[in-house]
């Protein structure tokens, strides 16, 4: 009887510490936020030769998933870097970035984004290098998290290929 017992507490000890695993788990994700992971399709050449970024209106290919109000709001975070960020920057040597949404979903456990960014010179149109960003968030968060953590993502890549914002020279 006591063996009936002690296995019976030690199932719902252990039920019981997976379950607040979860929940401690599910707040640390609400918490953080959205999280974007770059892959590297064509590297980004070193971006330190260019004086200014002109950011292209970034397109979708999702179709109806995509919300018009959802595709303004990237817009709106990513032009920032053509008018704040590019204020005062000599314009002579400038590239382009596209960027694309390839792919959303939009589902009660999960919401993800993939968009694709393109870097080309914009004086000869070479390319300097394409990554794909997939962002994701949990389901206690919407896709704007994810939209913001997908911007978060595209200035990380601009700083590592040595695009400053701002220059000392």
């Amino acid at each position: 009887m006591k063996q009936k017992a002690f296995l019976l507490l030690f199932i719902f000890y252990i039920a019981v510490l997976n379950g607040c695993g979860l929940a401690a788990k599910g707040l640390t994700d609400t918490v953080r936020g959205g999280i974007s992971d770059p892959i590297i399709i064509e590297n980004v050449q070193d971006l330190h030769l260019y004086d200014s970024i002109e950011v292209i209106p970034f397109t979708s290919v999702v179709g109806v998933k995509l919300s018009t109000e959802l595709l303004a709001y990237l817009n709106g975070k990513v032009t920032m870097y053509n008018s704040e960020r590019n204020e005062g920057l000599n314009k002579e040597r400038q590239f382009k970035l596209h960027g694309k949404m390839l792919y959303l979903t939009d589902d009660v456990y999960r919401k993800q984004i993939l968009i694709q960014l393109k870097f080309n010179d914009s004086t000869t149109g070479d390319s300097l290098g394409m990554i794909n960003v997939m962002g994701h968030a949990n389901c206690f968060r919407g896709l704007t998290a994810v939209l913001d953590s997908l911007v978060d993502c595209v200035d990380e890549i601009l700083t590592e290929n040595h695009f400053y914002w701002t220059r000392d020279s």
